[in-house]
């Protein structure tokens, strides 16, 4: 793993090396699946770029899903809520979050040409990151 940081139950996933991806205190494991991966090709299929996945050993591989685009996870909480990027149909970046409950929510800009990114989220389910506008 090149990098990852625990602050207050959040786990930060830069890039995860293969059987060394970083959990949270109930063993869950959020990493980017690249679609050179095998698996990811099953998942995520060739031409739908790359899906970023939950793991859990109860549930095994969740696809988190895609605002239209890509997508990539930045931080997982304790709940399991994890966010991060999400490249939306039209190529627009889009800060993100996805729970089991409410399935991935596109937190949207605060501009209208801009792009946002969610670098972390607490117990509250409050999310932190950044906006262009």
């Amino acid at each position: 793993m090149s990098h990852s940081s625990q602050l207050e139950g959040v786990v930060s996933v830069a890039r995860c090396d293969a059987g060394k991806a970083p959990v949270t205190e109930r063993g869950e494991s959020v990493t980017k699946l690249l679609i050179s991966v095998a698996v990811a090709l099953l998942v995520a299929g060739p031409a739908s770029g790359k899906h970023a996945f939950l793991w859990t050993a109860d549930t095994g591989m969740i696809d988190l899903g895609t605002l239209g685009g890509s997508t990539s996870v930045t931080a997982i909480n304790d709940r399991g809520d994890a966010v991060g990027t999400s490249a939306t149909a039209s190529g627009d970046l889009h800060a993100f979050v996805w729970t089991a409950e409410t399935g991935m929510i596109d937190l949207g800009t605060l501009g209208a040409d801009g792009s946002s990114h969610a670098g972390g989220s607490n117990e509250l389910g409050q999310v932190v990151g950044a906006s262009s506008f």
